[in-house]
C-alpha cells in the first residue's frame, strides 16, 4: 500500500499535471489519477466523438434508425464488459446490462454520427498523438474539447451517478494498494475525492495560476474543491523553478537528482 498521499486541485491548466510530474522526478512519488480508468474504459468503449442526440423515432419511417441502435448496443455491450472486467458493480445480483444501459443512455448524443458516411470515433485520435492524452487538451480545437466533455461526462453523470459518488476513489485506492511509497495525485475535483486523501492521512494541495483566464467550463468537475478541505496553496505565476521551490517547501527537498 502507498505510504502517503498528495492531492492536487486546481482548474483545469492551472499546472497540476507539472506539479505531480516534478514529486515523481525529484520526490519519488508514483502518479495516478482519478481519470486513468475513465480514459482507460473510454479508449476501451471507442466512442463517436462527433455525435448528435439519438432520436427516439426517425422522422420518415417511424422507427429508431437502426444506425443508432447498432451503436447503442455496441456502447452497452463494451460498457457492459468493461464493468465486469474491473468488478465495479457494488451490488453484483443487479446484473451488469443494467447499469451498462443507463451509462450509455447518459452518452447519448455520442450515438449516432453527424455524418451519414463518416465516423469520427475517439480511437482515431488516440492513435494520432500515440494514446497520449496530454496531447488531446488544445481548446482550439472542436474534437479536442469533446473529447474533454466526454471523459466529464462519462467520468461524472455516467460513472458517478451510476455507481456511486466514491467509483473513481475506489479504483484509485485498488490501484494505490499495490505501489510502495509515496503517491501523488493529479486530479481532485470533487470534495469527496478530498476527503478521501485526508483520510488515509494524506495532504491536499490547491494549485492556483493567478494569470489563469476563466475558461467558461460549468461542468460540476470545474467547480472546485471547497477551501476548508485543502492543506495549502501554491501560487503558480508561470516560472517553473519558482513552482519547483515552492513545491519543496511543502513537500521537504528533493530526494532524487534532478
Amino acid at each position: 500500500m502507498a505510504s502517503s498521499f498528495i492531492g492536487l486541485t486546481g482548474y483545469k491548466r492551472s499546472g497540476k499535471d507539472t506539479a505531480g510530474a516534478h514529486l515523481v522526478a525529484s520526490h519519488g512519488y508514483t502518479r495516478l489519477a482519478l481519470a486513468d480508468p475513465i480514459k482507460a474504459i473510454l479508449a476501451a468503449i471507442d466512442p463517436l466523438v462527433e455525435g448528435k442526440e439519438r432520436r427516439t423515432r426517425d422522422d420518415d419511417s417511424g422507427t429508431v434508425p437502426k444506425k443508432a441502435l447498432d451503436e447503442s448496443q455496441r456502447i452497452i455491450n463494451a460498457i457492459s464488459g468493461e464493468i465486469a472486467r474491473r468488478g465495479l458493480l457494488v451490488n453484483p445480483t443487479e446484473g451488469r446490462i443494467r447499469p451498462a444501459t443507463k451509462m450509455a443512455r447518459i452518452l447519448n448524443p455520442y450515438c449516432v454520427p453527424v455524418h451519414k458516411d463518416e465516423t469520427d470515433r475517439l480511437s482515431t485520435h488516440l492513435a494520432a498523438v500515440h494514446g497520449d492524452w496530454n496531447q488531446l487538451k488544445d481548446e482550439e480545437l472542436p474534437a479536442h474539447r469533446e473529447i474533454r466533455r466526454l471523459q466529464q461526462v462519462f467520468g461524472t453523470e455516467a460513472g458517478r451517478s451510476v455507481f456511486g459518488e466514491d467509483l473513481w476513489i475506489r479504483l484509485l485506492f485498488a490501484a494505490a494498494a499495490t505501489i510502495e511509497g509515496p503517491v501523488v495525485v493529479t486530479d481532485i475535483r470533487f470534495d469527496n475525492e478530498a476527503k478521501a486523501i485526508r483520510d488515509a492521512g494524506g495532504t491536499v494541495i490547491k494549485i492556483h495560476r493567478p494569470d489563469l483566464a476563466a475558461s467558461g467550463d460549468i461542468h460540476a468537475s470545474e467547480a472546485g474543491v471547497s477551501k476548508k478541505l485543502i492543506d495549502t496553496t501554491i501560487v503558480n505565476d508561470g516560472e517553473l523553478e519558482r513552482l519547483y521551490v515552492l513545491l519543496d517547501t511543502v513537500v521537504g527537498a528533493p530526494v532524487l537528482a534532478a
